[in-house]
C-alpha cells in the first residue's frame, strides 16, 4: 500500500498545489510513469479510487467547472491505476472507463465520471441561490446578474442563461431542474394552474381543459393532491425522496440521460439481476470482482489476448485442443471434468449447455442455494489463479486437491459471516389498546389497487372502551407512492375528526415516516410536504392530540 500512495499523492499535488489553470497537460502523464499504481488486490484499488482519489477533487469541482480536458486526464490515469499499471509493465485495459463508471448493479464497479460529478456538485449552487435567499453567495450573483429579476424564470430570459453560462456551460442541471416553457392552446394562453382547482372545494376541476388532453393525462393530474388549507408554491427536486436537491441523485439522473440516449441490452432487468446476485454474494470482494470480470469480458485468456495480437495461438494449456475462453477456461475444458464430477450439488448442470459464462453463472445463482453458490464462485476463482500459476510457472499450478481447498475456504466465509452477522431480534406483536379516559382514538389506514389505479382511505374512531364511534371509507385516485396515500389518510382523519367535533383524540397509524414528519414538520418539499403542512394547521383546531 506505500507503492500505491505515491499516485494519490501524485492527485493531490495536481489538484490542490497548483492552479488550475497553470496545470501542464503533461504533468499527469508524468506523475503516472513516475508513481507506482501496482496493488495486491482489486478491492484494495477499488477503496483507493472511490474513498481518497476521487474524493480530493470534491472541492475544487463544487465552486469550478473544470476544463474537460483535465477531467479526460485524470480519469485516463484512474482508468490505468485500475487495471494495474506500473513503472515496469503497461496492462490492458479491458473495460472501458465509461463502463466502469456504471452503477454495480448496471455492470460497472461505480467509480465517478468526473464531466457529470462536477456538474451534479455545481447544481449545488443553483439551488442554495434558489432557497438561501440570506447567503452571501445569493447577495453576491443577485447584486452581479439579476438585481431587477428573480433567478428562476424560464430559460428564455437572459439572465438565466448567464447563470448557466456561469455554472454549467451548457445548461445540463437547468434542464433538468426548471420546468420549462409551459405550451398551453392559444385560445386558453391566460390560464394558470389555479383556473383547474375549485376554490371552494379545493379539488381538480379539469373540465374545461379535458379536449385538450388526453386520458391518461387528465388521470395524472386528477392523482395530484392538493392542500385543503392553501398553500404557497415551492421548488422542489423530484429524484429525492425529501424533495430537497442532492448530487448523488442528480449526478444518477445524469448517467440515466445519457443511458437513455444509448443503445444497450434489449433485456436489462435479467442484468440487474445477476449483477444484484454476484455483488450480493457473501465472499472475499476479490471473489466478487472476479466474477464481475469473467461476466464482462475482462478475464486474460488466450482467446481474449490473441485477439488483441499478444499471443500467436489461443488454444488451451490445459487440454491442448480446444479455444480458451472464459467459459473453457473456467468450465468445458476436458482437464475440468474431474474437479466439476466431484461437486454433486452441481451434478444437474454438467449434462446442460450453456451459451457462455454469463449464462452459466445465472443458472447457477438462480437455481441452487446459497450454500453451493458461494461453493462455484470459489471453485471458478481457484480455478482461475490456479491456471495462471501453471502458466507462469509458478508453484501451486496443479488442480489436485483443488476440491478441498474450496470446501475450506468455503467454511472459512461462513464461519466469518456468522460471526459477524447481528442476532435478529422478532419485532414486538402490537395489538389495539384503547385511549387514555375521556379520548378518542383514530385509526387510519390506506389500501392500494394497482391494477384499477386507485386508492382506498380507511378511518375509524372508537371510545376508551373500544367501542366505535364512526367509520369511513374512501376511494380516491392513487398518488405518486403509499406514503403519500398513508399522509392523505392521516389528513382525512383529522378532518373526519374535526367535522364530528372531537377535540381530545390519539391518532394511531402504521407510517412512522408519516408520522414522524407530523411530529417534527421535517421535509417540507417532499411530495407530501404540503399533505404534512395541512395536518399540523388542522391539529392546531384541536384541544388534544397525540401520535
Amino acid at each position: 500500500m506505500a507503492k500505491a500512495s505515491a499516485i494519490v499523492g501524485s492527485i493531490i499535488e495536481i489538484l490542490l498545489v497548483q492552479p488550475l489553470k497553470n496545470i501542464p497537460q503533461s504533468s499527469l502523464v508524468t506523475t503516472a510513469k513516475e508513481a507506482e499504481f501496482r496493488v495486491a488486490k482489486e478491492a484494495r484499488r477499488e477503496v483507493l479510487l472511490k474513498a481518497v482519489v476521487q474524493a480530493v477533487p470534491t472541492y475544487a469541482m463544487s465552486c469550478f467547472r473544470l476544463p474537460d480536458r483535465l477531467c479526460q486526464d485524470l480519469e485516463g490515469l484512474m482508468h490505468r491505476f485500475w487495471w494495474g499499471h506500473g513503472t515496469e509493465k503497461r496492462k490492458i485495459c479491458w473495460v472501458s472507463w465509461k463502463k466502469l463508471c456504471q452503477p454495480k448493479m448496471g455492470g460497472g464497479m461505480g467509480f465517478r465520471e468526473l464531466q457529470k460529478f462536477n456538474t451534479a456538485l455545481l447544481g449545488k449552487q443553483v439551488w442554495r441561490l434558489l432557497h438561501e435567499e440570506h447567503s452571501l453567495l445569493y447577495k453576491v450573483f443577485k447584486e452581479n446578474f439579476s438585481p431587477q429579476v428573480q433567478f428562476w424564470m424560464p430559460r428564455r430570459i437572459p439572465v438565466v442563461l448567464t447563470l448557466g453560462t456561469v455554472f454549467f456551460g451548457q445548461n445540463q442541471i437547468l434542464q433538468l431542474v426548471c420546468v420549462g416553457e409551459l405550451v398551453m392552446v392559444p385560445s386558453m394562453a391566460d390560464y394558470t394552474v389555479a383556473s383547474i382547482i375549485d376554490p371552494v372545494t379545493r379539488m381538480w376541476n379539469v373540465s374545461e381543459i379535458k379536449p385538450f388532453l388526453l386520458p391518461f393525462e387528465v388521470e395524472a393530474i386528477e392523482g395530484i393532491p392538493l392542500s385543503v388549507c392553501g398553500a404557497q408554491d415551492d421548488i422542489m427536486w423530484s429524484e429525492s425522496p425529501d424533495g430537497v436537491y442532492s448530487v448523488c441523485s442528480t449526478y444518477r439522473r445524469l448517467l440515466r440521460v445519457e443511458a437513455s440516449g444509448l443503445s444497450g441490452c434489449s433485456s436489462p432487468a435479467p442484468m440487474g439481476t445477476l449483477w444484484k446476485s454476484i455483488w450480493g454474494l457473501s465472499l472475499s470482494p476479490s471473489i466478487r470482482n472476479f466474477l464481475w470480470r469473467a461476466c464482462s469480458g475482462a478475464l486474460p485468456t488466450k482467446l481474449a489476448l490473441w485477439q488483441r495480437n499478444v499471443l500467436y495461438k489461443p488454444l488451451c494449456d490445459q487440454c491442448g485442443k480446444g479455444i480458451e475462453d472464459t467459459m473453457h477456461a473456467l468450465w468445458s475444458c476436458p482437464a475440468l471434468a474431474s474437479i466439476w464430477s466431484m461437486e454433486s450439488c452441481l451434478g444437474p448442470l454438467l449434462s446442460r449447455s450453456f451459451l457462455d459464462f454469463t449464462d452459466l453463472i445465472s443458472s447457477v445463482l438462480s437455481t441452487c442455494s446459497t450454500q453451493d453458490s458461494a461453493l462455484f464462485s470459489v471453485l471458478v476463482w481457484l480455478i482461475w489463479h490456479t491456471r495462471n500459476k501453471k502458466w507462469l510457472h509458478q508453484s501451486g499450478g496443479s488442480i489436485e486437491g483443488i476440491n478441498q481447498r474450496v470446501q475450506e475456504r468455503v467454511r472459512e466465509f461462513s464461519a466469518l459471516q456468522s460471526r459477524g452477522s447481528p442476532p435478529t431480534i422478532p419485532k414486538p406483536y402490537s395489538h389495539w389498546s384503547p385511549p387514555p379516559a375521556g379520548c378518542l382514538k383514530v385509526n387510519y389506514d390506506e389500501a392500494v389497487f394497482s391494477k384499477a389505479n386507485k386508492g382506498g382511505i380507511r378511518v375509524i374512531i372508537r371510545n376508551d372502551r373500544g367501542l366505535p364511534m364512526i367509520s369511513l371509507s374512501q376511494k380516491i385516485p392513487y398518488p405518486s407512492s403509499s406514503t403519500l396515500m398513508e399522509a392523505l389518510a392521516l389528513r382525512r382523519a383529522l378532518l373526519l375528526a374535526i367535522k364530528m367535533g372531537f377535540h381530545s383524540v390519539v391518532l394511531e397509524g402504521d407510517s412512522e415516516i408519516v408520522v414522524r414528519a407530523a411530529c417534527t414538520g421535517g421535509e417540507p418539499l417532499s411530495p407530501h410536504g404540503h399533505i404534512i403542512a395541512d395536518v399540523q394547521r388542522l391539529a392546531a383546531q384541536l384541544d388534544g392530540l397525540c401520535f
